[in-house]
């Protein structure tokens, strides 16, 4: 659980905040936006959405209204969307909850997503995330973490977002960080794609972060693999697999054969093609750069 003093500057940070809602971290919840998110989505039918730490920002809200309106223009009239948005500040949720009051499909709910929720697990096919992780990167960092990004409060965070998605469900990222090396190299995710936003054709924020504006804003996809366990896997395997010729690199779907055009593994040695090949793996954006 997070310490008492965590919660009260929360409190205290939306108590000043109080005269003014809808503030907006990072990127405005505009229609090129959540088109985009909704791409990233597998299902085309009734759908669950959870954001963690969603503020006072109308994303979750203007994301589930924009799905709704989807289906409709589709003609699918069995498909609905539920939106559960949450934080770990009780003075934010009841602000929430007064300016969204009779808002269908839309419920408020303090979360505190260090703690695991039993209920919640394999529920939700979408979740939103607008600066929540950095957070706990930052705080993990600030507490002696130097610049590993694997800290046990991190992984108590990720495992917990993991097992609340649904079996095809997508964990969606809007980061500053043009690395996110805790979520591409956690093995409860079976795909992390990396989507560069130019902030400039989009619409920014409201608040600048403490470098000012960002001239890329970074979107990450990660899919869940349902194969993960906490209990008998490791969060963050040291050691990768060795790759078969069919692996395929989740970007591109370039095989390992063919990334190396067909040259035999022992020419220039294992070591060399491994550590190429994850390189590749790690950072292919293929025509995954919106502008």
């Amino acid at each position: 659980m997070q310490n008492e003093r965590t919660l009260q500057f929360w409190d205290d940070f939306y108590e000043s905040q109080e005269a003014c809602t809808d503030k907006e971290w990072i990127l405005q919840p505009s229609p090129p936006l959540l088109e985009l998110l909704q791409k990233c989505m597998d299902t085309k039918g009734s759908c669950r959405i959870l954001e963690i730490g969603c503020g006072t920002s109308a994303l979750g809200r203007e994301m589930r209204h924009y799905i709704q309106q989807s289906y409709r223009n589709q003609g699918n009239q069995v498909g609905s969307v539920h939106l559960l948005a949450t934080d770990v500040s009780e003075v934010c949720i009841r602000q929430n909850q007064e300016r969204d009051a009779g808002l269908q499909g839309v419920e408020y709910r303090v979360l505190d997503i260090t703690q695991q929720y039993p209920d919640m697990k394999n529920s939700f096919d979408l979740i939103l995330d607008k600066g929540c992780l950095d957070t706990f990167l930052f705080r993990s960092r600030q507490r002696g973490g130097g610049t590993k990004p694997y800290g046990q409060l991190v992984r108590t965070v990720i495992d917990n977002l993991q097992s609340w998605l649904s079996e095809s469900g997508v964990y969606v990222i809007l980061s500053p960080r043009h690395k996110l090396k805790t979520v591409r190299d956690y093995a409860g995710f079976s795909c992390v794609d990396r989507v560069v936003l130019d902030p400039t054709k989009l619409h920014r924020g409201d608040l600048e972060g403490a470098e000012g504006e960002p001239d890329r804003i970074y979107l990450y996809a990660c899919r869940k693999e349902p194969s993960y366990s906490p209990d008998t896997h490791l969060a963050f395997p040291i050691e990768k697999p060795k790759p078969e010729d069919e692996d395929a690199c989740c970007g591109c779907k370039l095989t390992f054969f063919d990334f190396r055009k067909g040259e035999s593994v022992a020419g220039r040695g294992e070591n060399l093609w491994f550590r190429k090949w994850r390189v590749h793996c790690d950072h292919c954006k293929p025509k995954r750069r919106v502008e």
